[in-house]
This record gives C-alpha cells, structure tokens and sequence, in this order.
C-alpha cells in the first residue's frame, strides 16, 4: 500500500485541474478493458513504470517486468529511440538526456493523438493522498486531470514531475492520458466496431491502442486506408491513413493473419515496432539511409497484389466476373490503361469456364509489359537453354510433366513459369544486393536480467522481390512462405525484404517474444 504525494504544477496560469470525473472514469475503463478482464490483469498494469535499464549497451531503454503493457512500452521506446538518435546520444545518453527523450516522447505521442490542433492535453496524476495497493483497484477519486493546449506547457508539466513517471502506474496513467486526449467519442469512430477496447485478454495491448500511439488514430487494422468488407457496401474497414513516424511489422503477416500496408512498413523514420503473438519489441538502424532501401518490385510481385486483392483466400484462382476490375487495377502498373479491345481479348484468353487461373494471368501481364498484344505468345528462348533437363510440377494442377523443355501443361495447358535467369527472351542481369545494420531491443529481461539488444546485419537483393516464398504453392494452389526454418525475427524482416539474409551477433537468437 503507497501514498501519494500528488503531483507538482508549473507557474503556468493557463493549465487546467480537475479531479477525475467517476461517470467519465466508468466510460475509460470501459473503452480500455474488455469485458471478461480478470482482476490479476489490470493489477499488473498498477504496477508497470517508465524505469530504464543500468546495462551500459542499453541505457536508453525502457525495461518491461510485468506482461500487458508492452505495447504501450514499445511505442515510447521507438519514440524514445528516435530521439536519441537524431541527438547521436544513443550509447552515450546520461541521465539527463533520457530522461529529457521520454518527457519529449510522451509529448509527441500525446500531441499527435488529440483531434484537432487545439484541443486540450489531457495527464492524469495520482492525487494527493490518494492510497494506492496491489489489491483493490483505482478509483476515478484516486486522480487527477491537467490539461493544457500547449505542447509547451505539457513538457514543462512532466519533466516536473519525473518522479511520478517512474513510480508504479504511471504507464497505466499514460494509458489514461491518452484515452482522454484523444476523446471517447472520437475513440470509438476511429474503431470497425465501437465496442473493441484498446487491450484484449489477459491485459494485452491490443491492435487498436498500439496504432493509436503510432498514428494518433485507434484503427482496428494495419494496411493502407480503408477497405469495404464483401457484401457490405456500409461497412468500412478502417487502416492506416498516412505514413507513419515510427512503422509497424508484424509476425502475423508472416502466418498471414494480416496485412500490413506501406504506410507502416515505410515509416518517417527507421524505426519500427515488431508485433508478435504476445509482445511488442522494437527495430531499429541508425543510418536514415536504410529507409531509401526500397526494393523494386517485379511485375510478378506486382500482379500477385492485384490477384490478391480478389483471391483474398488464396485459391490460386478467381471467377471470371472480377478479371476486368484487376485489369484496371492502378498497382498493376501498366504503362498505359488497357483499350476496350485488350481486355475483351484478355477476357477470351483467360475465361476457363468462368474462372481464372493465377499462372495465367500473370503469364498475360507479362506478356502486356514486354510489349505483346495480350496474346499468348510462344517463348522466345530456346528451349535447351532456359529450362533444366528433368520433369516439372505443374504449379496449377501439380501434374508432373515428362516433357522437361515444355512451355505449357500437358494436362491444364496452364504456362511454365519463365526460369529465374530468362524472361522475354533476355537474360536477365544479376541482382543488386547491397547490405545494413539493424537493431532489435526487447525490453523484457534476457538470461543476464537485463533487457537485450542485438545487433542484426542484412542483406538483400535490390531488384527483384519476386522470390520462390512468394510463389503460390504447387500442391495447394494457396500462397506460401518457406517452411519454418528461420527465426521468428528473419520471417519478421523477410515481410518488408523478403530477400533478407539475416545474420546476428552471438550464440543467443533474437527474440520477439
């Protein structure tokens, strides 16, 4: 049991104090805790604070004890992260200049969550006297609001009370900030569905609080801008608007739960918060230069997109009626817009009774790029010379075809693949690779009790991300990604490069959990 001394106010006249309002505290917590919240959830929030780590490699980094408040800890220390690194203190910050990173942190975050420039900055305190323990919840009595319209005056208020942003709760009031800066009302719309809360079972920051403190914005998804969901012409799903300053990667797209679109993966700065199941950790590079480390895209990988959009369950196949709509889909990047004629062409080659087939579709598009008419046209590369001597799996009906130089499938005529080293006739040049320094911080303690930092060297190829993980699988018609081989965090990194090689520092491999 601890009792509070309350918190310090600034010589500000222009800030504003109120205790917590208990009908407007019922509406936080009904927005911040799911139903079904077991009490032990919530506690463990009590009891999570800003604190950073004495281990010389990671003195700027915040350390996480209890599970739950990940999430919001990640997002402050990519803040924090950036800060330092703009400053060139990151390995050699004192006291005062992380401490000065997160009061700066809290502040962006706090600023770019209100709905509109002027309106207020809401911190909530412990008020004095109030007597918090490990047992019994915190009740809107227990605080106190200060809101200000100034991010000024908001800096000035927290570097005074440092004190109270190392004590136990203070993430969880952080939390509370948060929710009431950016507004209940304006919370809900910003969700698919009003009734979501901003953390999920067992206290977990959900998706919706973490691209909050990302965005400013509690969208419930992490691609680009908003979809219409099948069938539901009023149903909008919501993403992420904007290119972000700090991005988001995800293990789940790796397992292919979600999608997470360009506005993330290609931040304002070369930070990066890593979802996984369970926890929230941070990427990182200290050279802005990675950030221009965007590889071209190959009209295979362009054309996979497109089909994507359509073959959300990745069948390998889609009806007939949607072939138009993915031929004027503007990421399918053609030169010009196909003429009336093309695509009534196009709708007579690739029709086979009344669906299409995604090797064929992407032989036409490639095709349309190297300059033909949309027809099917023969290979130009002599046979001998682009495919290997041995029998081959159809990729759309998996028939093993005896023929080795065959173009098409004896079975489904459904055409070969092009080899990796020929299209169009050409050979194709060997790809750029080039190579860069990351680092990944996880703030929950590793073997030496401190929380753990490696260093990540990567390698990738610069012209083409059209890779075999990419290709739909031979025996299922479904996309694809290479067998579970690699570490957690190299499936992470091949989802914004997928032809990283990754190599670390250590015996110890780099967890995101």
């Amino acid at each position: 049991r601890r009792v509070h001394g309350g918190f310090m106010l600034t010589s500000s006249t222009n800030m504003e104090s109120m205790v917590m309002d208990s009908k407007v505290f019922d509406e936080i917590c009904s927005i911040v805790w799911p139903r079904n919240v077991k009490h032990e959830d919530v506690l463990r929030w009590y009891g999570t604070r800003f604190v950073f780590s004495d281990a010389p490699q990671t003195r700027f980094g915040l350390i996480q004890t209890h599970g739950g408040p990940c999430g919001v800890l990640a997002a402050v220390q990519a803040q924090l992260i950036h800060l330092l690194c703009q400053q060139n203190k990151l390995e050699t910050c004192s006291d005062d200049d992380r401490e000065s990173a997160l009061v700066h942190a809290l502040c962006l975050i706090l600023d770019r969550t209100r709905p509109t420039a002027t309106a207020p900055l809401s911190v909530v305190f412990f008020a004095a006297g109030a007597t918090i323990s490990s047992e019994t919840l915190i009740a809107a009595s227990d605080l106190t609001v200060q809101s200000t319209r100034s991010v000024g005056e908001l800096q000035q208020l927290l570097s005074s009370n440092l004190v109270s942003l190392h004590a136990e709760g203070a993430v969880y009031l952080f939390l509370l900030s948060v929710v009431l800066t950016r507004g209940l009302r304006e919370l809900k719309d910003d969700m698919d569905d009003p009734n979501n809360t901003l953390t999920v079972e067992f206290g977990h920051s959900g998706q919706e609080l973490l691209n909050l403190l990302l965005t400013g914005r509690a969208a419930s998804n992490v691609f680009d801008g908003t979809k219409q969901l099948d069938g539901e012409a009023s149903l909008m799903l919501k993403g992420i608007e904007s290119r972000s300053s700090v991005g988001y990667l995800s293990h789940l797209e790796f397992l292919r739960y979600l999608e997470v679109g360009n506005n993330y993966k290609l931040p304002l700065q070369p930070v990066w918060v890593i979802g996984s199941a369970s926890h929230f950790t941070v990427l990182f590079s200290k050279d802005p230069a990675v950030l221009e480390l965007v590889p071209v895209e190959s009209v295979r990988t362009k054309a996979r997109k497109v089909f994507s959009t359509v073959d959300r369950d990745e069948n390998g196949f889609v009806t007939s009626d949607r072939l138009v709509e993915m031929l004027r889909h503007p990421d399918l990047g053609l030169e010009q817009p196909l003429s009336h004629d093309q695509i009534q062409a196009l709708q007579v080659q690739l029709d086979m009774d009344g669906i299409v087939l995604w090797e064929q579709f992407v032989s036409a598009i490639e095709s349309l790029v190297n300059g033909s008419s949309g027809q099917r046209q023969p290979s130009a590369l002599p046979a001998a010379q682009t495919y290997p001597p041995v029998p081959w799996p159809c990729e759309v009906c998996t028939y093993i075809n005896e023929n080795t130089q065959s173009t098409s499938c004896e079975m489904c005529t459904a055409p070969r693949p092009k080899p990796e080293s020929a299209a169009a006739g050409q050979t194709q040049p060997e790809s750029a690779v080039t190579s860069f320094e990351l680092f990944h911080y996880n703030g929950l303690a590793g073997p030496d009790g401190n929380p753990r930092l490696a260093r990540l060297m990567v390698s990738i190829r610069l012209s083409d991300e059209a890779t075999r993980n990419e290709a739909y699988n031979a025996s299922s018609g479904h996309m694809s990604h290479q067998a579970h081989t690699n570490p957690p965090i190299v499936e992470v990194l091949r989802t914004k490069w997928s032809t990283a090689q990754v190599t670390w520092e250590g015996a110890e491999v780099p967890r995101i959990d």
